[in-house]
């Protein structure tokens, strides 16, 4: 959705789930390619990307905590995490919130 706005000005945008039906309706309904593809969040390595935004993907909250340490292992410093949902951020001592509702967040 982000790709579909002037908002933001974005030179690659790319969105992943595990779900490959999800990611097949996400190519065919918005014409986004291999730019959407299939990945596992626990496995995925996040440091080609600038900018990581999320919302919650794991409901568990001991799986989210996994997913949110995977992220901060991989992506590289400088940076930013826009975690809406998240639920060990705040606890990390490799990021520093960025705003005042704590949902981003520079990886240090």
């Amino acid at each position: 959705l982000l790709s579909c706005t002037d908002r933001f000005n974005f030179d690659k945008i790319h969105g992943c789930d595990i779900s490959e039906p999800m990611i097949t309706a996400g190519q065919a309904r918005y014409g986004l390619g291999n730019t959407l593809f299939v990945e596992d969040c626990l496995t995925f390595d996040y440091s080609g990307y600038d900018v990581v935004f999320f919302y919650r993907p794991l409901q568990d909250d001991d799986a989210e905590t996994a997913f949110e340490t995977r992220l901060i292992e991989t992506l590289k410093p400088g940076a930013f995490i826009v975690g809406a949902g998240q639920v060990s951020l705040d606890d990390n001592r490799k990021v520093v919130a960025k705003d005042d509702q704590h949902s981003i967040f520079k990886r240090l």
